[in-house]
């Protein structure tokens, strides 16, 4: 896929073969007095020119990808951050990738409409470099204005990192969680969703569901079979508190690939 070699050559070098990925080999970039660290993951994960002032690659995607484009075809890319945690004793590092559209003029267009597109890239931390797990290039779209919504990285178990998406339902003015699986070999799966704050009746005292959720852990803490909890609330939002209608709670098992409700 990744035909700019040559023009890496003088960071990246070559390991093994992956399994999950965009890309078929194992590359390595070197972080110490390398002040283009994002330029070069820019470059080696997409086929484009990294723009100096914007920081962001302008690239042609295939239309199959469905990636919002503009009117020359053209969809642009930025590292919007980089969070970095460790898990089962290795420091990870995860590039987040906004996907958006900038006009001929270099004008970022900006509304409700226009949803930007995640893509993710995972990397273990070695010294002063970076190893490429994972790539996932269309993970989801969410968000508005050109912004994502609320992301935080979680563990929902035993050596199972997740990336959290919190997104406003602007129509209804509900709020949904939902969960990206972060393992090297399904990087960007999504593996569970739920609205964590639901109107239910519009009125003066309206009527809402919420819910949060607790990680059930096994007795083998070697196991990766778990279950995870979510517990509903049905509350009347007054001037001055909440009153409970209804609690109740559902449980989503782990089965070794997603969480199924039952």
């Amino acid at each position: 896929m990744i035909s700019k070699l040559s023009f890496l050559v003088f960071n990246i070098f070559f390991s093994y073969t992956l399994g999950y990925c965009q890309t078929e080999t194992f590359y390595r970039i070197e972080k110490k007095n390398n002040p283009d660290v994002s330029k070069e993951i820019l470059q080696l994960l997409f086929e484009g020119e990294v723009s100096d002032i914007s920081q962001a690659i302008s690239w042609k995607p295939n239309p199959k990808e469905l990636f919002v484009v503009n009117s020359l075809g053209f969809a642009t890319t930025k590292v919007d951050s980089v969070i970095n945690y460790n898990s089962g004793g290795v420091n990870y590092a995860l590039y987040i990738l906004k996907s958006f559209v900038m006009d001929e003029e270099g004008n970022v267009l900006s509304s409700n409409a226009d949803v930007p597109t995640l893509s993710l890239a995972l990397f273990d931390i070695e010294g002063d470099s970076l190893n490429l797990l994972a790539f996932n290039k269309l993970v989801c779209q969410k968000g508005n204005m050109n912004m994502f919504p609320k992301l935080s990285v979680l563990s929902l178990g035993v050596n199972f990192m997740a990336l959290s998406i919190e997104e406003e339902e602007h129509k209804d003015l509900d709020l949904f969680t939902t969960y990206y699986s972060l393992s090297p070999g399904e990087l960007g799966r999504e593996v569970m969703s739920f609205p964590t704050w639901k109107i239910q009746e519009y009125s003066e005292n309206p009527l809402i569901q919420k819910a949060t959720f607790e990680i059930k852990k096994p007795k083998n803490v070697e196991s990766e079979y778990f279950d995870i909890i979510v517990y509903y609330q049905l509350v009347r939002q007054k001037e001055l508190g909440v009153t409970i209608l209804k609690k109740w709670n559902s449980t989503y098992q782990y089965d070794g690939r997603r969480w199924e409700k039952f």
